[in-house]
């Protein structure tokens, strides 16, 4: 660019020069033409002279033939002199003539020239908006260079972190999967326990193992209660209280074949048990009491913690509707008056509508109820992802 804008100094001064020197040689030639003019005034004004010389030497002709031979001497020197005057003023206006055709040469030169000297300035004017305007891409080139260094240590660091956090979650990865495979291992158990109806009583596991003909007793065996709800561990307690033995009734699918359960166990002295007849759910009429309030102070209705299998929630909600969960034997006592409900606290003690207080413990019960308890506490998440393993 700065080649380019020397190289149109260069040209504006030659074209300037030439300018010039055409405006010296017409003011030169308008010089000559001014002292032409002067030099024909003075011949005319010498000829106006000499003709009145000739008048009055023409006069005295008669008198005077010297005077006139010298007079037409006068006249032809005079003569030749005014051809040599006409000679140098057709000299003069060609001379003239040639001024004007350069001087008008030289204006349309000077035309040329200063159309020429405008669009130079005009080149020189967008090479240096050009050269602006690089600059300034440049200065923006360098901030967004600038910006991008920056960036690019900003995300350096971000990698770092999101490294490190990474392996932290890898980490946290390896602990949860050691966590579920002992988890699997004690889903597996706990399994096997529900399967042999470990815990339960001797009439319950009879009746699961399918007597003294599984094949024509399981076919007919839903399972027991304990093996179709769901509660959260802190809940264990509380439904293990309020269902008490109804943990170990046997759901059966059919009526005749219950019928045979019990001959069975009665001729065999196998044990007792509880059974559930599926068919009579149609006898029992759901009603939902929206008046009901849970009293406060309470946690929740017990019916709320607990999630059973959509086969078995008619029975569980008939067992377990309208039980009112609360933290500690002290609630349990004080909304007892307002409650008029079956009362069980986290612990397991139960206060029912009749104002008995069932609670305490013993060993030969807590190891009876250890493996229902186990099967109600198995957690859903932990089960899922077991299966899909």
């Amino acid at each position: 660019n700065e080649e380019r804008a020397e190289e149109f100094h260069s040209l504006v001064s030659r074209y300037q020069g030439d300018v010039s020197g055409a405006e010296e040689k017409l003011r030169v030639a308008e010089t000559q033409l001014r002292d032409t003019d002067a030099e024909l005034e003075q011949i005319t004004q010498l000829l106006a002279t000499e003709l009145r010389v000739l008048e009055e030497k023409q006069a005295a002709t008669a008198t005077l033939v010297q005077q006139r031979q010298e007079a037409e001497r006068n006249i032809a020197s005079l003569a030749n002199e005014a051809s040599r005057v006409e000679s140098r003023i057709s000299a003069l206006r060609g001379q003239t003539a040639m001024a004007t055709q350069q001087r008008d040469g030289a204006e349309a030169r000077l035309a040329i020239l200063s159309s020429e000297l405008a669009q130079l300035e005009f080149g020189f004017a967008r090479v240096n908006e050009q050269q602006s305007s690089t600059q300034a891409e440049l200065e923006r080139a360098q901030n967004d260079f600038e910006r991008a260094t920056a960036q690019l240590a900003e995300c350096e660091q971000q990698l770092r972190e999101h490294q490190a956090t990474l392996a932290g979650l890898e980490q946290e990865v390896r602990n949860t999967q050691r966590q579920l495979s002992e988890k699997d291992s004690k889903l597996e158990v706990l399994r096997q326990l529900n399967e042999g109806g470990e815990g339960f009583s001797e009439g319950t596991q009879a009746i699961l193992r399918g007597l003294d003909n599984p094949d024509f007793f399981k076919p007919a065996i839903l399972g027991a209660v304990a093996q179709f709800i769901e509660v959260p561990p802190e809940y264990v307690a509380a439904v293990e209280a309020t269902l008490g033995a109804h943990l170990q009734t046997i759901v059966m699918k059919d009526t005749m074949v219950a019928e045979s359960v019990i001959k069975t166990l009665t001729a065999k002295k196998m044990g007792k048990a509880s059974l559930a007849l599926r068919e009579f759910e149609r006898v029992f009429e759901h009603v939902e009491n929206r008046e009901m309030r849970l009293p406060e102070g309470a946690i929740d209705w017990l019916i709320n913690k607990v999630k059973p299998a959509p086969e078995l929630k008619r029975l569980v909600e008939r067992l377990v509707n309208h039980t009112v969960l609360v933290p500690d034997l002290d609630t349990a006592i004080r909304l007892f008056p307002q409650s008029g409900s079956l009362i069980v606290t986290l612990a397991g003690e139960v206060l029912n509508r009749d104002g008995i207080l069932h609670g305490g413990a013993s060993v030969a019960l807590a190891e009876t109820l250890g493996s229902v308890g186990a099967a109600l506490t198995i957690d859903p998440a932990t089960a899922t992802v077991a299966a899909e393993a």
